[in-house]
């Protein structure tokens, strides 16, 4: 079913595309044959190269017709997902018998190394002690000895793996905790792999509770470092690198630049020479040494110094790279009497740096055992990408990737829409916009509407309730649409809380597939004369819509003391929440709405966790 899907939202796509472009037809060419054939047919098929003389929309059309099954596996394919993970796994133990067990002796690298030590000192400063850091949480996915459906903050204090050398950190931060955690002894972590494109997964290796936490903690010390000494924001970084790559895209005066591999090629001969000695002592405490492929396997070493999973992997690295490509132009600099002007920014491994620096930023990242990624690095032409932005010509470009879950069809087919109407007007794409509303509507017998700021998946992203009504209150296409009503919740005379009620799409967890349910989307306080406008929905507060489990020391006003309390879904109001501390808003996972109205509690409380301050009121 999927797999005809897919190809029907192509053909319907290719066809609107030609219909506006002429262009696009020569660069088809006899892919649609191919894709009627097989999927395996369409993925051997060789489009054109787009070259810099066609025009932004042309390019557009043809990156989304090339691109649009890169992340769609497809039942026919050649590949399935679980070869694609095995191989992946594979390719990982490969890939640490391979990772440098030294450092090249040119001077050319010996300098590079020597200049990046010196930036890396600056930027990191002095290194903290474990004490002084108060922003530190347990990480919020999987660690080793705890699924993600699973992570609740309670869940892994009961079962807090760690290593030797790690439990004297965790201990220490966590010698004013309410709960006794109970230790387990963790000598490895375990590898995954995971999905990332339809050919190919990508690795991941969940840390342990303990290093988690304490690399978490580090993770945001680094960032904070980060952002006082050179300036790089991690929270906005992305969103300056959007900025970057459209501009570069017009003038050509800034390179982008990608790595394979880019947190695994990371050696502990490379980090132990450019990092602190301080630093490098705490750092390699915090790190577990050992992996494992299989739980009953044997334990490998882990020759990479951090893996996709640790808390200050994300930051280091691009510490570590900014260092790298500063280093390289500082040393330029002393000996070539040209300035290599423009701005160096890094988010990661997504690099961006003055073209003219490009070749030899290439050459000492490929000296020091770094793998440029050339399929998603950008020096010459008017292509740029960085961040998930790609721009050509100063114009986004980038195109919307077929996805599937096998869980809800419908779900699926929301996520296109939504990202398919975020890209093109509706006039540019019309009957594949009337195909999908169609495939929607015969699946489950209406069409749901939720806010801009739902999931993908929970339904047509609409910016007013009149959205999708058509012309004269008709609605479009002639199909039934999910109904928006505005309901008053009563209040004081100066002024009311309302709400906007309408169907979603949303998951649980516990039936494991999708099924509707009501949100109530509360208004900001308005005057009680008027209703709000129907042209924009409120961004407010929301019901609990899933379970919350509040685990900590909280002052219940019925008990006249500190007790344990377990916050129901649906009849627990949260009213506030501050949160500096440990676990994600405070306590286990971040509930997915929280509501502020007032109301006449019939209990009341409130949740202290160091730092971390929770209101709430119940429902009897």
């Amino acid at each position: 079913m999927k797999d005809l899907i897919a190809k029907e939202i192509w053909n319907h796509l290719c066809a609107d595309f030609m219909a506006q472009d002429a262009n696009v037809k020569l660069f088809v060419g006899e892919a649609r044959q191919a894709l009627e054939t097989s999927f395996s047919c369409f993925r051997k098929y060789n489009f054109p190269q787009l070259d810099d003389s066609l025009s932004v929309r042309t390019y557009k059309y043809c990156t989304q017709l090339r691109s649009f099954f890169d992340r769609f596996i497809a039942d026919s394919d050649d590949f399935k997902q679980s070869d694609l993970n095995k191989e992946a796994i594979a390719n990982f133990v490969d890939s640490q018998k391979n990772v440098l067990s030294g450092l090249p002796g040119s001077e050319r690298s010996h300098r590079v190394l020597r200049e990046m030590r010196r930036i890396l000192r600056l930027i990191l400063g002095e290194c903290p002690d474990l004490s002084q850091l108060d922003d530190w949480r347990f990480p919020q996915k999987a660690s080793e000895g705890v699924k993600r459906e699973n992570g609740y903050l309670h869940e892994k204090l009961n079962h807090l793996t760690s290593t030797k050398e790690q439990l004297p950190l965790i201990q220490g931060l966590l010698r004013d905790c309410a709960l006794i955690p109970r230790y387990v002894k963790a000598d490895s972590v375990s590898v995954v792999a995971v999905e990332k494109k339809w050919n190919k997964s990508r690795i991941i290796a969940p840390d342990t509770v303990a290093s988690g936490c304490v690399s978490n903690a580090l993770g945001r010390y680094i960032e904070e470092r980060l952002r006082a000494s050179v300036g790089i924001d991690i929270k906005v970084q992305q969103h300056l690198h959007r900025k970057l790559v459209r501009e570069a895209s017009r003038k050509g005066h800034l390179a982008t630049l990608d790595l394979s591999a880019a947190s695994d090629s990371i050696s502990i001969p490379l980090l132990r020479r450019v990092l602190p000695s301080a630093w490098w002592r705490l750092l390699r405490r915090c790190r577990t040494r050992l992996f494992r492929v299989d739980k009953k396997g044997p334990a490998m070493s882990l020759q990479s110094f951090m893996t996709m999973g640790v808390g200050y992997t994300f930051p280091l690295q691009t510490a570590v790279y900014y260092s790298l490509i500063q280093a390289t132009k500082n040393l330029l600099r002393s000996t070539r009497p040209y300035d290599f002007p423009g701005i160096i920014s890094v988010y990661g491994d997504d690099c961006i740096f003055p073209t003219s620096l490009y070749p030899f930023v290439k050459t000492v990242l490929e000296d020091l055992g770094f793998k440029v990624n050339g399929d998603k690095s950008f020096a010459h032409g008017f292509f740029r990408e960085s961040c998930g932005e790609d721009c050509f010509k100063g114009q986004s470009v980038r195109p919307a990737f077929m996805k599937w879950d096998e869980d809800t069809a419908s779900g699926s087919i929301y996520q296109m829409l939504n990202l398919l109407l975020r890209r093109y007007n509706m006039l540019e794409i019309p009957s594949t916009i009337r195909y999908l509303v169609k495939l929607v509507h015969s699946i489950d017998g209406i069409v749901l509407r939720v806010p801009p700021h739902f999931s993908e998946r929970a339904g047509i992203h609409v910016a007013s309730p009149e959205c999708f009504c058509g012309e004269g209150g008709r609605p479009y296409l002639n199909v039934e649409y999910s109904p928006i009503y505005y309901i008053p919740h009563e209040g004081k005379s100066t002024g009311q809380l309302g709400y906007y009620e309408f169907m979603a799409l949303a998951p649980r967890s516990v039936l494991k597939k999708a099924v509707h349910r009501k949100v109530d989307v509360y208004n900001t306080l308005v005057d009680s004369l008027h209703d709000p406008s129907p042209q924009k929905f409120y961004k407010g507060g929301y019901m609990l819509g899933s379970e919350f489990v509040a685990v900590g020391r909280c002052e219940n006003e019925n008990s006249g003391g500190p007790t344990w309390k377990r916050l129901k879904p649906k009849k627990t109001h949260i009213t506030s929440v501050t949160a500096k501390g440990v676990g994600n808003k405070g306590a286990g996972r971040r509930p997915e709405y929280l509501m502020l109205i007032p109301s006449k509690a019939k209990s009341s409380g409130a949740l202290f966790q160091r730092n971390c301050l929770i209101t709430w009121w119940n429902e009897e």
